[in-house]
């Protein structure tokens, strides 16, 4: 079994994720669109001498899109914290707790 701050940090990572997916989820519920504008190494000139505006993408997104981020990082989020709350001492899942619970164990990690 791997030391307990492996699992900790992968802990922490998970939570990153989560968290990261649910706010680009929020991001994406306030946008009705994004413009990506493509990388030149020069701008092209026009005959008058001005830039021509670079190449653009447009990225509207379906309407279903914010929910699915939102409600997919919610459930990664809520599986760390409930998986944090369970392991006690390497055992993990309902025995665990069952485990605890007769011997009065208050502290869980």
């Amino acid at each position: 079994m791997l030391e307990r701050e492996y699992w900790d940090v992968m802990r922490a990572c998970f939570l990153a994720v989560g968290l990261f997916v649910v706010f680009l989820g929020v991001q994406t519920l306030g946008v009705q669109r994004f413009t990506l504008k493509a990388r030149e190494s020069a701008p092209p000139v026009t005959a008058g001498g001005e830039a021509a505006p670079g190449a653009r993408r447009v990225l509207e997104p379906q309407p279903w899109v914010p929910w699915s981020l939102m409600s997919t990082g919610a459930v990664v989020c809520r599986n760390v914290v409930a998986r944090s709350k369970v392991m006690i001492e390497g055992v993990e899942g309902a025995a665990a707790v069952a485990t605890a619970r007769k011997r009065g164990w208050k502290g869980v990690i």
